[in-house]
């Protein structure tokens, strides 16, 4: 009897206990079950997941993960991922990470950002992006958005085949603006406004790029830099300048065809180093900038105002071009000086196939030209004053400026000319556009200074 008085309580003691446990067990696990990150094997989240501030996941290749918001602790600091065979990111998986710093995704066999993907808000501290060692990526309309406020790096790397899409990166940015860098990568298409995002630097290096589009690097980029870039053909409006972008520099690169209007619009610098460019269509380079530099580059064809430019300061240098069509350089002009200092400078120019007016410059403008090798029309054009009208596209009549007067004066050589010739302009070369006029001689001149 008397154990049957004690056994309600201990029921209740036992109920009691019960309870409890299922509550703190329940707080226990809230988190982990709250954030998908904790539960996923291959992932090490520290300390622990209701204070985590390391992501770390080394998934072998053998797990399909999904990125979505709310996956993530708060208090998260840096996420790594490496080695995972499907990544996709969705709608803002980021966006509600205050303390996020550091994120690096690495080793993925096929990788898919949805549209704000990789959104951030005003408040966000993210300081370093980086994605690398990607087979196949793809990026969709408005992957990169929301309000980059930090002076973020960030950096696409060794991408097998990389997909763009309208509006990819198109964020905004104020006061601090993020940099982007492209390399070791093959892109598909440069859609346009691909990258319509306030960036103070975009850099390609060993880029290879099939085409860019209208406005393919339009949005409001500063500074755009080009190493080793492979690009097969540039369509109208593909650099356009007409937005904030201050210094172009493409070097060490090589460009296919630049369409009517390939580059185009203001920009302040713009400097082409080491580079090799197939066809430069007329208006190829329509450009109002401070100064254009071209050098150590080859040409294979400059057609007739390929080069429309309107700047304080021209610089052709060890520039090679195969085939200089009539009025090619022409458009190139100078806004008005107060010296008579020259605004275009030539050196070290070379020509193997000339037009009528293929070396015509805009009578205003004040060249100079240094050691410039021209191969010789066959047969010579003789006296030289003839071929130097041909080739400056000067009237008969009206008396050679002082820029075609140098090079009549440089191209005097004791091999061509001898004898006085009666060879008629038809006879020597054919007009502007006619095959005729790219007969040439193995010799080739040298002009050179007074």
């Amino acid at each position: 009897m008397a154990a049957g008085r004690h056994l309600p309580g201990l029921l209740m003691l036992l109920l009691v206990y019960l309870v409890m446990s299922a509550v703190f067990s329940t707080a226990y696990r809230s988190s982990e079950e709250r954030y998908s990150v904790c539960n996923t094997r291959c992932c090490k989240v520290e300390p622990n997941c209701s204070a985590a501030l390391h992501v770390a996941c080394r998934c072998h290749f053998a797990k399909r993960v999904v990125l979505r918001d709310g996956d993530f602790p708060p208090s998260v600091e840096t996420i790594y991922f490496y080695g995972v065979r499907n990544l996709t990111i969705t709608a803002n998986a980021l966006l509600n990470l205050p303390s996020l710093t550091r994120v690096e995704l690495r080793q993925i066999d096929w990788m898919k950002v949805l549209s704000n993907g990789l959104a951030l808000n005003s408040n966000s501290s993210l300081a370093f992006l980086a994605i690398d060692s990607v087979r196949r990526m793809e990026l969709k309309a408005d992957a990169f958005s929301g309000h980059w406020d930090t002076e973020a790096k960030l950096r696409i790397g060794y991408v097998s085949s990389l997909a763009l899409s309208q509006n990819t990166f198109s964020f905004q940015s104020s006061p601090h603006i993020p940099s982007l860098v492209i390399e070791h990568a093959t892109l598909r298409d440069i859609e346009p406004m691909a990258f319509n995002a306030s960036l103070e630097f975009l850099t390609l290096k060993r880029v290879e790029i099939k085409m860019c589009r209208r406005n393919g690097f339009g949005g409001s980029i500063q500074a755009l830099s080009m190493d080793r870039v492979d690009l097969n053909e540039l369509r109208e409006g593909c650099i356009n300048g007409s937005g904030s972008l201050r210094r172009l520099s493409v070097s060490n690169s090589r460009l296919g065809v630049i369409r009517h209007r390939g580059i185009c619009g203001s920009i302040p610098t713009v400097t082409i180093r080491n580079c090799s460019v197939s066809r430069l269509q007329p208006n190829g380079l329509q450009l109002r900038t401070a100064k254009l530099d071209i050098c150590s580059s080859t040409f294979t064809s400059i057609m007739t105002r390929g080069l429309n430019v309107l700047a304080n300061k021209v610089y052709l240098r060890k520039m090679v071009v195969d085939t200089l069509q009539g009025h090619a350089l022409k458009a190139l002009q100078a806004t008005e000086k107060e010296d008579d200092s020259p605004s275009i400078r030539i050196f070290n120019l070379t020509v193997m196939h000339t037009y009528n007016g293929s070396l015509a410059f805009d009578p205003e403008t004040n060249v100079r030209v240094v050691h410039l090798s021209v191969d010789v029309w066959k047969p010579p054009v003789c006296p030289l004053e003839r071929w130097v009208r041909q080739l400056t596209d000067a009237s008969e009549k009206a008396p050679l400026g002082p820029t075609q007067k140098q090079m009549q004066a440089q191209l005097h050589r004791h091999w061509l000319c001898k004898e006085p010739s009666s060879t008629t302009p038809a006879a020597a070369g054919g007009k502007n556009g006619e095959a005729g006029a790219r007969s040439t001689l193995r010799k080739r001149y040298m002009l050179r200074p007074d």
